[in-house]
């Protein structure tokens, strides 16, 4: 069962292509920059809450080493289409 964290953030990811159409049909990268900032808030927030490496599962471990891969990867793409680079590492 999933943690309602992880089911936001999965939510979240799942609105990354139409938020991506929206702010190109509308010129308006602010609302790509509002959704970025909002996916890595919840990911803070989910990285602060749930134990990750130290999850009580197997299963659940890669779950989430999956999931944050994925924000990681979409974080970095958006930022990409506004012209910021980011770290590999922080």
């Amino acid at each position: 069962k999933l943690d309602p964290i992880e089911r936001s953030l999965i939510m979240l990811l799942h609105e990354y292509p139409a938020i991506i159409s929206e702010s190109a049909d509308k010129y308006e990268p602010s609302t790509l920059a509002n959704y970025l900032y909002q996916l890595a808030k919840g990911y803070n927030h989910f990285y602060a809450t749930l134990p990750i490496l130290n999850a009580t599962e197997e299963q659940l471990c890669k779950f989430r080493l999956q999931l944050s891969v994925s924000i990681a990867s979409t974080i970095k793409k958006g930022m990409k289409l506004l012209g910021i680079d980011v770290p590999d590492q922080m």
